[in-house]
């Protein structure tokens, strides 16, 4: 069984019409008439927008019910080649994926050093508050030790 062949059967199971499908991807249905005829070859993003509209996984397209449709699937090379691109673009997207969580985990241990040397200029801060409001105090009670009056509010 062809790609484009296996496209149709599974569109038709779930009841699609062609107009239905390529209308969801953003193409003519003659375009899309073409790709279950196998009359053009199908790109990797394409296959992926397809199962996303059947609701299918991508591998689906490539695995048949019968034994020997399945080890005749297996030796094709051009779906191998194609399930290698497909493999080829998930590992680039996993590369992406941890490059962009060890930089959120950098970016996370800046902020974090950040807020510990905030906060340990509060703490100093509030020190000296306590400081100067301890000097205040005494001040107050050595202007009322030096006036024979009722303490100062200041």
């Amino acid at each position: 069984m062809t790609i484009g062949s296996k496209i149709r059967r599974l569109r038709e199971q779930r009841g699609f019409k062609q107009s239905t499908v390529s209308s969801e991807l953003r193409m003519s249905q003659a375009n899309y008439a073409k790709i279950e005829s196998d009359i053009i070859d199908v790109k990797t993003s394409t296959l992926m927008k397809i199962a996303a509209v059947l609701d299918i996984e991508v591998a689906s397209i490539f695995t048949d019910t019968s034994k020997a449709d399945i080890s005749h699937s297996l030796r094709d090379p051009a779906k191998e080649e194609l399930l290698n691109q497909i493999i080829r673009s998930k590992e680039t997207e996993l590369v992406v994926l941890r490059m962009q969580i060890e930089n959120d985990q950098q970016r996370i241990a800046r902020r974090n050093e950040k807020i510990h040397e905030l906060r340990e200029q509060l703490k100093n801060k509030e020190a000296i508050i306590a400081g100067l409001e301890q000097t205040i105090e005494a001040l107050k009670t050595k202007l009322y030790l030096y006036t024979d009056t009722s303490p100062v509010s200041i």
